[in-house]
C-alpha cells in the first residue's frame, strides 16, 4: 500500500514538475501560450484596470439609485415595489464585484468558510423580502416585508465586512461594548 502511496505522490510531483517547466518555457518564450476558449476568470478580459475600476463604480451608483428609489416607494406604500428593487438593487451591488474579480473567482469567494453563513442569510432574506411582499396578504405585509429588508441589508454588510481583515472582530466588540454598557 505504501508502494502506491509513493508512486501517486511522485506522479503528482512530477506533473507539478512538468507544469513548472512548461510555466518557465512559456516566459522564456519558447512555448507559445495555449490559448483559453472561455476566460471564466475576468468578466471582460480585454478591459483595463481604470475600464474595470468605471464599470464598478457606475454599477455601485446604480445599485445606490435603485435602493433610494425603492425606499420612495416603500413610503408610498407600495411594498412589493419595494421589495422588488430594494433586491434587485442589492443583486446590482453584488454583481458590480464581477467587473474586479470574474465571475468564477466571485462565487468561489462568496462560498468561502469564512462568508458562506453570510451569503446564505443575504440570498435568503433576499428571496424572503420578495416573497413577504408578494404572498403575504396587503394587511399584514408591512412588518414582515421591512424586517426582512432590514435582515437583508445587516446580512450584506457582513458579508462585505468579511473582505476587511478583523472589521467583523472590531464589530463584535463594539456592540458588545454597547451591550455590557446599558
Amino acid at each position: 500500500m505504501s508502494q502506491v502511496l509513493d508512486y501517486i505522490k511522485e506522479g503528482k510531483s512530477q506533473v507539478e514538475d512538468m507544469h513548472l517547466l512548461d510555466k518557465g518555457k512559456r516566459k522564456l518564450g519558447l512555448k507559445k501560450e495555449e490559448p483559453k476558449l472561455i476566460d471564466t476568470d475576468n468578466l471582460c478580459p480585454s478591459l483595463t484596470w481604470k475600464q474595470r475600476a468605471i464599470g464598478f463604480g457606475c454599477c455601485i451608483a446604480v445599485s445606490v439609485c435603485i435602493n433610494i428609489v425603492s425606499w420612495i416607494l416603500l413610503t408610498s406604500g407600495e411594498y412589493v415595489g419595494f421589495a422588488v428593487s430594494y433586491s434587485i438593487g442589492n443583486i446590482v451591488g453584488i454583481v458590480s464585484t464581477l467587473f474586479l474579480s470574474g465571475p468564477v473567482k466571485q462565487i468561489k469567494s462568496m462560498f468561502k468558510e469564512t462568508r458562506i453563513i453570510a451569503t446564505c442569510l443575504f440570498l435568503g432574506f433576499l428571496v424572503a423580502t420578495i416573497v413577504c411582499a408578494i404572498f403575504i396578504p396587503k394587511c399584514c405585509k408591512v412588518l414582515p416585508t421591512i424586517l426582512c429588508a432590514i435582515c437583508q441589508y445587516v446580512a450584506l454588510i457582513w458579508y462585505g465586512l468579511s473582505y476587511i481583515p478583523f472589521a467583523r472582530t472590531a464589530v463584535k466588540s463594539c456592540f458588545k461594548g454597547v451591550v455590557t454598557s446599558v
